[in-house]
């Protein structure tokens, strides 16, 4: 992905309670694109921030809500190397701090955080270092979530449980040692062979959930519901409640819980989200169905929602970025044709703010 960039959108077809917005991330220099090439960055901060994994960069859009056709991609964010650090790579996890004007991203082994990130463009080297995983072995950190109030980020492990950090928005072990989580929800809460593949936060009822993969006895996608999670501490704690969800695919899950509709967004690799209301008090199995499924044209690797203007971003892989307006009704299968498609990108993570 070069700056000046395009993103390409087309209107989908078959539903009738929302838009769908296909966007892709053009990795070549397009100057017939509209708006594209030269003359500095658009004026107003980032709203849209999406990691593009094939490229090594984070690709940032003024407008959240384009319309259809070609738009350019406002800001390229290019990791440099700090102290031997490349912090851009693989990028699984993406959040944004809008009030503190902070983005945090994991490249897998370490957490960073950019401020500054809704005007950050070009070559820059991040703020902080919250955490890495030397001292602590495990899979790598794939998820990220931030419950701002208490001021704590939950960061899930892929094979070893989640890690809870305080007083994160000034946490920093650079020039120091390696740090250690103040808390952890440890690996033994989740079963004997998992993959964990994102995680939520609801800071108002302070609940945690978990979408998590069980590979044995028998392979089965649920979410895992902690209640009080502000407290949770190294114990090998049963959740409070499970929502087992029916699927064939289970590489990726997404997850995204709206707190003031108390509703929860679960995707899983086929490109399925289901929607759930009444979340921090549901549970139940694979016969008690999700309210709702929105069915994505390919596999969503990370969504999220804007919660005040009702639109949902996905995260497609290789394919685009999908934004879904009226995603609070929004049900059934969406259609949409695929716009020149990357060679090398990869979209693993999307954060947004209102």
């Amino acid at each position: 992905m070069t700056r000046g960039s395009c993103m390409y959108s087309t209107l989908g077809n078959g539903i009738a309670a929302a838009r769908l917005v296909v966007l892709m991330f053009v990795v070549l220099s397009l100057g017939s694109c509209g708006g594209g090439g030269g003359g500095g960055s658009s004026p107003g901060p980032s709203k849209v921030f999406v990691a593009d994994s094939g490229n090594a960069a984070i690709g940032s859009v003024i407008n959240p809500n384009p319309a259809p056709g070609s738009i350019t991609v406002d800001r390229i964010i290019k990791g440099t190397s700090s102290n031997g650090i490349v912090p851009l790579g693989i990028v699984p996890a993406l959040l944004f701090d809008a009030g503190r004007n902070q983005l945090y991203v994991s490249n897998e082994t370490s957490i960073f955080v950019f401020n500054n990130a809704s005007t950050a463009n070009g070559p820059v080297d991040y703020s902080r270092r919250i955490a890495t995983l030397a001292p602590l072995g495990g899979g790598n950190f794939n998820s990220l979530q931030l419950d701002s109030g208490r001021d704590m980020l939950y960061v899930g492990d892929l094979t070893a449980g989640v890690r809870i950090y305080h007083n994160a928005s000034t946490a920093n072990e650079i020039g120091g040692p390696d740090r250690v989580p103040d808390r952890t929800i440890s690996s033994a809460s989740f079963g004997t062979d998992f993959r964990i593949r994102d995680i939520a936060v609801d800071q108002a009822n302070d609940v945690l959930y978990v979408a998590v993969v069980t590979i044995a006895p028998s392979l089965a996608m649920s979410v895992f519901v902690f209640d009080t999670a502000s407290t949770l501490n190294n114990i090998n704690v049963t959740p409070n409640r499970s929502i087992t969800l029916t699927t064939s695919t289970y590489d990726t899950m997404g997850l995204f819980v709206d707190v003031a509709h108390d509703r929860l967004f679960v995707a899983d690799s086929s490109g399925d989200v289901f929607v759930i209301e009444n979340a921090h008090s549901k549970s139940g199995g694979p016969t008690s169905p999700p309210d709702r499924v929105v069915i994505l044209p390919s596999p969503v690797t990370r969504l999220a929602v804007d919660t005040v203007n009702d639109r949902l971003y996905a995260a497609g892989g290789t394919s685009a970025l999908y934004i879904v307006p009226g995603v609070s009704t929004a049900s059934g299968s969406i259609s949409a044709t695929a716009v020149l498609p990357s060679a090398t990108g990869n979209f693993t993570a999307v954060a947004i703010t209102p």
